[in-house]
């Protein structure tokens, strides 16, 4: 009864503004100027709600049937790297994608994570981060694909304190190059003489191979060729750019032909998928399977009652994610609408950094150091080209990346910088760093709890996945936060599953719990809902209501998108849409105040006029436009229509 209850107060997400008798009386409207675009576009579609007369004006177009196939693909896109996992939906088996290595690479044999340099290119590091900034497209005022970041490969033999005109002396890369690593490392899923239309750069044969684990190399390179979907981590609170360019990517590598055959996931969520689909599905694992094909959930190894409110924090190199549900009894019975999401841009990079600051440089005062614990994202930026335009700069990072896991076992630590040694206690990090890194992280929990309606004495369990998570003290400190709850690091999970598969296999096992994706963001993205108020709006003015009609016969739901709707007549332009300030410090200077990008900045979509009205600024709606069709115009995505999920839906008849 307890948790009927939170779901139902969890629901009333808008007020209740029901009207018995509402109708559009001038004196209604003047009372109802107060209220907030949102209330009114709730309290027309609760009144008045659209006939069906006016749907019918536009047929909808038929469905495609559901695909024969029954496998799906999961790809956890990393810093570094990317892992991936098989589904077959009909038997319900997951297999673990592993790759074999050229011999003069650094890497073992069998490879659980492709690595990002396996593609042939110089990139920045971080080159994830990179896809989250923005859209490309081909600017004809520069002549060149924008956006232009700007970065440094490391030099030798060069002092950390680098003078002005060196430091200035930066490369260029454009986010296109950027965005082409991800099909080159999708080519790696097929076999050498199958990897058509590669840059001949990319063309290095470092990969001999790629299997899954418990499938022939027959069965496997079918499963590949004939995919249904494809499921993709994304990092909480990313924006619609990641996804597209992401997206983009997996369109040109070939796996699948359609936009909608590929959605999202959030890594935490992922990570608490795997462990309670294997808990809750050991029992019922065929016996008759061999262990090679099957993987079971050592549940004796692991015991753990996978109910009550549970925890989740991630944190891998560049993101904290942290999600709080309460698990039901049944895991079929848990939706995307049970969690609770939140995430800060600090992770395990950002650590290092701050080891670099706090212990490493005591004494250089050129370099503008970061708040330690904090995202402050601007100077880290700036220190993060700093420290990699050199191979001084790399050197520290990758000492301080060392500290990080073996000084945790120790008191101190001498370390030689240049010709000069220096005694790096072990509770100076964890005054200075690891502390700050906790300082942070309780106040995102604080916030995470009240945004749920729950408390520190609620939560049963807390899972914590991602190297960061194994920081000194912080399973202890975690214990005495939450008194209730089981803590369980990564290290201690049992499943037979690899921590470097974990969200791949949550991703893989979606279509076996469709409830669990976010289904408004993946049928009405935020780039189509803005192209579709676009093609709506002409040259006089629209009220609330008539805009829900308008959209309403187009067949859009406006109750799976109202919020971001909103947003948009309020004078919200989705983000990535164009770079934010924020990440202004990447651009080149020349990219970053480039023609369509200031005017976009600058302007705003629509005006609000009398009686709740809007009307479009035909000035900044034509520049909008125009940039748009620049960016789709290479694309294999258009936008031109609301995206289904019908492939998660195959037909089980056929087993491969």
């Amino acid at each position: 009864m307890q948790r009927q209850k939170k779901r139902s107060e969890k629901a009333k997400t808008e007020p209740q503004m029901l009207a018995e008798n509402a109708d559009n009386s001038p004196k209604e409207v003047k009372e109802s100027i107060s209220l907030t675009v949102a209330h009114q576009i709730e309290r027309r579609l609760i009144s008045r709600p659209t006939p069906s007369s006016l749907l019918s004006l536009r047929p909808l177009t038929p469905l495609p049937a559901a695909p024969t196939s029954v496998w799906y693909l999961g790809i956890d896109i990393g810093t570094t790297g990317l892992a991936a996992t098989l589904l077959n939906k009909s038997s319900k088996q997951v297999y673990p994608i592993s790759w074999s290595v050229a011999e003069q690479t650094d890497l073992s044999e069998d490879c659980h994570r492709l690595p990002i340099t396996i593609a042939g290119k110089v990139l920045p590091k971080n080159f994830k981060t990179y896809l989250n900034v923005t859209l490309p497209y081909y600017s004809a005022e520069t002549g060149k694909s924008q956006p232009v970041f700007k970065w440094s490969k490391p030099e030798e033999n060069e002092s950390l304190a680098l003078r002005e005109t060196r430091y200035q002396d930066t490369q260029e890369i454009e986010l296109s190059e950027i965005l082409s690593v991800i099909p080159v490392l999708l080519s790696y899923f097929k076999a050498p003489e199958n990897r058509e239309n590669l840059p001949i750069e990319s063309k290095n044969n470092l990969v001999n191979c790629s299997f899954a684990e418990g499938l022939s190399k027959a069965d496997f390179e079918k499963a590949i060729a004939d995919l249904a979907g494809i499921i993709v981590s994304c990092p909480i609170g990313w924006s619609e750019a990641y996804r597209f360019n992401v997206r983009e990517g997996i369109l040109a590598s070939g796996l699948v032909s359609n936009g909608e055959q590929i959605c999202f996931m959030e890594e935490a969520i992922a990570s608490l998928l795997t462990e309670i689909h294997f808990h809750e599905n050991n029992s019922t694992t065929p016996e008759n399977i061999s262990e090679s094909v099957t993987t079971k959930y050592n549940s004796e190894n692991y015991p753990l009652r996978w109910q009550g409110e549970t925890l989740v924090i991630n944190s891998g190199a560049n993101t904290t994610e942290l999600a709080l549900v309460d698990l039901p009894e049944k895991l079929l019975d848990l939706t995307y609408q049970d969690f609770t999401l939140r995430s800060f841009p600090y992770a395990g990079n950002h650590l290092d950094q701050d080891i670099v600051c706090q212990l490493l440089l005591n004494g250089e005062s050129e370099i503008e150091k970061p708040l330690p614990g904090e995202p402050d994202l601007l100077t880290r930026q700036q220190l993060q080209m700093r420290l990699t335009s050199t191979e001084w700069g790399e050197t520290l990072l990758s000492a301080a990346s060392y500290l990080k896991v073996t000084l945790p076992q120790e008191d101190s630590f001498t370390f030689t910088i240049g010709e000069e040694e220096r005694e790096i206690r072990k509770k100076d990090l964890e005054k200075r760093v690891t502390s700050r890194f906790v300082q942070s992280l309780n106040r995102e929990l604080n916030t995470l709890l009240t945004q749920a309606g729950s408390s520190v004495e609620a939560i049963n369990q807390i899972i914590c996945t991602g190297k960061t998570t194994m920081i000194p003290g912080l399973t202890n400190w975690l214990r005495q936060k939450f008194p209730n709850a089981k803590v369980i690091q990564e290290a201690e999970i049992k499943s037979t599953i690899k921590p470097e598969n974990r969200v791949a296999t949550g991703l893989a096992i979606l279509p076996l719990y469709v409830q669990l994706l976010d289904n408004s963001r993946q049928q009405y993205n935020d780039y189509f809902l803005l192209l579709e108020l676009l093609r709506t709006f002409g040259e006089t003015q629209l009220s609330v209501g008539k805009i829900i009609n308008l959209l309403e016969r187009k067949g859009i739901n406006i109750r799976a998108c109202q919020q971001r709707l909103f947003a948009l007549l309020a004078g919200e332009l989705p983000a990535g849409l164009v770079p934010a300030e924020l990440n202004a410090g990447l651009l080149t200077e020349a990219s970053w105040q480039n023609t369509d990008y200031q005017a976009i900045r600058a302007g705003k979509l629509f005006s609000e006029v009398e009686n709740q009205s809007y009307c479009l600024n035909s000035d900044y709606a034509q520049h909008l436009r125009h940039y748009l069709t620049a960016v789709l115009a290479r694309t294999y995505q258009k936008l031109e229509e609301p995206y289904t999920t019908y492939w998660l839906a195959t037909v089980e008849s056929q087993n491969s």
